[in-house]
C-alpha cells in the first residue's frame, strides 16, 4: 500500500502545451484564484510562470504545482493511497480551466513520471542484487561474466498503442535513492536496502484541449505506473 512504511514514492505529472503568450499579462490572476480556492496557500510568480505550494518552507513542501505560457506540472510525496495524487492532480487541473486569462491549448506532450523505493526485508543489498541479475538478465547472460557483478541495474524504452514507457530499475540503497531522486524521503521510516523503479509514462500530439480528456489520461497513465511497481515486484517475489 502507498501509506506502507516499507515504501517511499515521488509522483508527477506534466502536460506541455502550445505556447500560449496571453498567460504572461494574466499571471497575477491565476495565483490570486488558485489561491482562493483553497488548493494551496502560496504562490510566487516567475517570468514565465507560476508555483504553488503550502508548507512555510516551499523546498519542504511534500505537495507543489505550477503553471507557465506552456505548461502545467504537479508533484507530490507520498500519496496516501494510490489514487490521491492523480485525484488531487484532477482537481488542479479542474479549477485552473476556471481561472481567468488561461486556457488549455492543444496538448503536446502529457506523462506522469513515478519514483519508487520499496523496501525489502531479509536479503542483504549483495543478495538482492544477485537475486535481480539472476531474474532480469537469466543465467546464460550472467553467466558471459565470470566477473564478479557489483551492480546491475535495466533501461528499458517501450510502446503500448499511443503510450511511451522509460523504465529504470534495480536494486538500490536508500542513501543513494534520497541524494540522487527524493531528498524529503530521508526522514521516510525505510530500510537501507530496497528495490527502485523510475517509471515515466507518456503521450504525445493528443492536441485535445478538453480538461476532461487531459485528467482521463493522466489517471489512465497513473494507474500504469502503479502496475508496473506490483508486477516487477511479484516478479522478483518482493513482497509489499
Amino acid at each position: 500500500m502507498p501509506n506502507d512504511r516499507k515504501l517511499s514514492s515521488n509522483h508527477f505529472f506534466e502536460v506541455r502545451l502550445e505556447p500560449q503568450g496571453a498567460f504572461l499579462n494574466r499571471r497575477g490572476e491565476i495565483a490570486d484564484f488558485i489561491k482562493e480556492r483553497e488548493l494551496f496557500r502560496h504562490w510566487n510568480i516567475g517570468s514565465n510562470k507560476v508555483d504553488f505550494w503550502n508548507s512555510e518552507d516551499r523546498s519542504e513542501d511534500p505537495e507543489t504545482a505550477s503553471v507557465s505560457f506552456r505548461s502545467v506540472s504537479y508533484q507530490m510525496l507520498n500519496p496516501s493511497t494510490q489514487n490521491h495524487f492523480s485525484d488531487r492532480t484532477a482537481k488542479f487541473l479542474t479549477a485552473l480551466e476556471e481561472a481567468p486569462g488561461f486556457k488549455f491549448t492543444p496538448v503536446e506532450r502529457l506523462g506522469v513520471r513515478a519514483h519508487f523505493y520499496l523496501q525489502v526485508e531479509g536479503l542483504t543489498f549483495s543478495e538482492l542484487h544477485q537475486k535481480f541479475a539472476e531474474k532480469a538478465c537469466g543465467k546464460p547472460f550472467k553467466e558471459i561474466f565470470d566477473e564478479v557483478w557489483t551492480d546491475v541495474g535495466v533501461i528499458l524504452e517501450l510502446r503500448k498503442g499511443e503510450t511511451f514507457l522509460r523504465i529504470h530499475t534495480g536494486p538500490m540503497k536508500k542513501d543513494q535513492f534520497v541524494k540522487q531522486f527524493s531528498p524529503l524521503s530521508e526522514k521516510d521510516s525505510i530500510g537501507e536496502v530496497g528495490f527502485f523503479l523510475d517509471i515515466d509514462c507518456f503521450r504525445v500530439d493528443l492536441k485535445t484541449t478538453s480538461s476532461r480528456d487531459i485528467i482521463g489520461t493522466m489517471k489512465t497513465l497513473h494507474k500504469t505506473c502503479w502496475e508496473k511497481l506490483d508486477k516487477l515486484a511479484n516478479f522478483l517475489e518482493i513482497s509489499q
